[in-house]
C-alpha cells in the first residue's frame, strides 16, 4: 500500500485556491458587524468545543429571549450560501432549537446546538488545523443559495426552544455560482448520506482538505469509492469534486456515473474551476440529467497512484422541465391530391422528440414538430396526434381531424342559370358575368343537396350572360 506524499500537501493546496470566490466571516469578536442583544458572556481560550477564533458568546440565562446578529454589508447582488459555526461535538446544556433568521424574508432555519450540527470546517478560523465546524443553513446535505438583490444581509439567532443556553459565534457567507439553484454534497465522512467504499481505504486528516480529512487508496482499479446521492430534485446537474495534490496522486483518476460515462482526470493537477467551502473544485460532468431523484458517482485509480476520495458536489442548474404542449396540431378539410401540414408547438427541457400517430398507430414519420401529408387520398382521412417527449416524461396532443373529400366537387349544366353537382354541406357561390365583370348571383353557405339548380331571374331580353360555381373555403 502506498501512502500519501504528505509534506507538500499544504503548500500545493494553498496555491491551488481559485481567486474571486472567497467567503466572508463575521465573528462575535469582529470589530464590526456583530451585535448581541440581551445578557451575554464571552468565553475564550483553546477548547475541544473548537469555537471560531477560540471564543464565543453564550446567554447568561438558559432559555432567555436574547438575540445576536451578524450584519454583512457592501455585498454585490447575487446568490450566497450561508452557514454558522457550531461546537465541535455539541454540549447537552446548549439550546436544542436555535432559530437563525435571514433579513428581507430570505428564510429561517432551525439548528440543534446541543447536537453540534457540523457540515464542514473553515480553514481560517484559528491556528488549530481542524478549524471551527460550520453548519449549513439548510434542511438537507447542501444549500439553496440565498438570492440577494441589495447590498446587505443580516443573520439573527434566537432561542426558539426557550431552554438551554444559546450560543453566538460566527456567521459565514460565500458566493454561489450564478446558475446554481441548489447544491448537494457528500463527503468521505458521510456514510449515512451515501458514501461507501470497496477495497482498502485509509483516512488522512490535515488542514487543507474538505472537512479537514480525506480517504485514500493506492490499491488500483479494484478500490472504488462511491458517492450515492438520493432524494435529489429531478433536473440538470453539474458534478464536481475536490482533492489535494501530490506527486504520488494518480494521473488517471476515473470518475464515473453509471449510464452517463466516465471522466479521467489527473489528481496531480489541482482543481481550479470553483471554490466552495474553502476548498477548490473541479467540474467533472457539466450537464447530467437526473430523472429518478438519484445520482451515483464512483472514483478509482487506473494507474496505481494514490486516489483521493474527499467530497463530491452536485449543483442543480436547471429544474426538471417536463414536456408541455403549448399549441396542438390543427386539422382541416382537403381535396384529393392536396398536401396537409400538421404542426405542434411544445416546451420543456431539450432535446424534445416527436412521434406522430394516426389513431394509435405510429406513422414512422421523421422526429419533427411538423408532419407533412402529401398527395392526399380519402384513405388519409382520420385523427392524427403527436407524442412529445424528453428525459422527464411525455405528453400526447389532442387529435387533429383530417378530412379528405372524394368524388366530384363541381359539375355544371347551363340554362337560365345553371345546375351543378357539388358536395352537400360545403360552401359555394354562383356568379354571372356580364360585360366582362363577374357578379354574385347566389351565395350558398351550405349546399343542401346535389345536383343543385340556381335560376337567373333576369328577363330573357338581357344581354348574354356566363355563369360559374365557385367552391369556397
Amino acid at each position: 500500500m502506498k501512502t500519501p506524499f504528505l509534506p507538500v500537501l499544504a503548500a500545493l493546496a494553498l496555491a491551488a485556491l481559485p481567486a474571486g470566490a472567497a467567503s466572508t466571516v463575521i465573528d462575535n469578536s469582529s470589530p464590526a458587524g456583530y451585535s448581541p442583544s440581551g445578557s451575554w458572556t464571552t468565553q475564550g481560550g483553546f477548547s475541544v468545543l473548537q469555537r471560531y477564533n477560540q471564543d464565543w458568546q453564550y446567554q447568561n440565562a438558559s432559555g432567555a429571549p436574547d438575540t445576536a446578529s451578524w450584519s454583512f454589508t457592501g455585498l454585490a447582488a447575487g446568490k450566497y450560501y450561508v452557514s454558522v459555526s457550531t461546537a465541535l461535538n455539541g454540549q447537552p446544556n446548549l439550546s436544542p432549537d436555535a432559530l437563525y433568521t435571514l433579513s428581507d424574508n430570505l428564510g429561517s432555519y432551525h439548528l440543534n446546538q446541543a447536537a453540534g450540527p457540523r457540515a464542514f470546517d473553515d480553514h481560517r478560523s484559528h491556528l488549530d488545523p481542524r478549524g471551527a465546524g460550520f453548519a449549513r443553513l439548510s434542511t438537507f446535505n447542501g444549500y439553496v443559495p440565498v438570492p440577494l438583490t441589495g447590498d446587505s444581509l443580516t443573520v439573527t439567532v434566537s432561542n426558539f426552544a426557550g431552554s438551554g443556553f444559546l450560543t453566538a459565534d460566527a456567521a459565514r457567507i460565500e458566493p454561489a455560482r450564478a446558475d446554481a439553484l441548489k447544491v448537494f454534497v457528500i463527503g468521505d465522512r458521510e456514510a449515512s448520506r451515501g458514501y461507501s467504499e470497496q477495497g482498502t481505504w485509509n483516512t488522512w486528516g490535515g488542514e487543507y482538505e474538505h472537512n479537514h480529512d480525506f480517504r485514500y487508496s493506492g490499491g488500483g482499479p479494484a478500490d472504488v469509492a462511491t458517492f450515492a446521492f438520493t432524494g435529489l430534485d429531478n433536473g440538470t446537474y453539474r458534478v464536481s469534486s475536490t482533492w489535494t495534490i501530490s506527486p504520488n496522486r494518480p494521473s488517471q483518476a476515473e470518475y464515473g456515473i453509471p449510464g452517463v460515462g466516465t471522466n479521467i482526470v489527473s489528481q496531480k493537477v489541482a482543481p481550479a474551476d470553483d471554490q466552495f467551502e474553502d476548498v477548490p473544485w473541479k467540474d467533472l460532468f457539466p450537464s447530467v440529467q437526473v430523472t429518478d431523484n438519484t445520482l451515483t458517482v464512483t472514483l478509482r485509480s487506473l494507474d496505481g497512484g494514490v486516489a483521493i476520495a474527499d467530497a463530491v458536489r452536485l449543483e442543480l442548474i436547471a429544474s426538471a422541465s417536463p414536456v408541455g404542449i403549448l399549441q396542438p396540431p390543427q386539422g382541416g378539410t382537403y381535396l384529393q391530391g392536396e398536401t396537409a401540414t400538421l404542426s405542434v408547438l411544445a416546451g420543456g427541457a431539450e432535446p424534445l422528440h416527436y412521434r406522430w400517430q394516426k389513431g394509435t398507430t405510429d406513422l414512422g414519420a421523421p422526429d419533427s414538430r411538423t408532419l407533412v401529408l402529401q398527395n392526399l387520398t380519402v384513405a388519409d382521412s382520420g385523427d392524427y396526434r403527436v407524442i412529445v417527449s424528453n428525459v422527464f416524461g411525455s405528453e400526447t396532443s389532442r387529435a387533429a381531424t383530417v378530412t379528405v373529400l372524394g368524388g366530384p366537387v363541381l359539375g355544371i349544366e347551363f340554362h337560365d342559370g345553371l345546375t351543378f353537382d357539388g358536395l352537400v354541406g360545403l360552401h359555394y357561390r354562383v356568379d354571372y358575368q356580364e360585360g366582362g365583370v363577374w357578379q354574385l348571383l347566389q351565395d350558398i353557405p351550405s349546399l343542401p343537396r346535389t345536383p343543385y339548380t340556381v335560376f337567373d331571374p333576369a328577363p330573357v331580353s338581357q344581354p348574354k350572360r356566363s355563369y360559374r360555381a365557385v367552391l369556397l373555403p
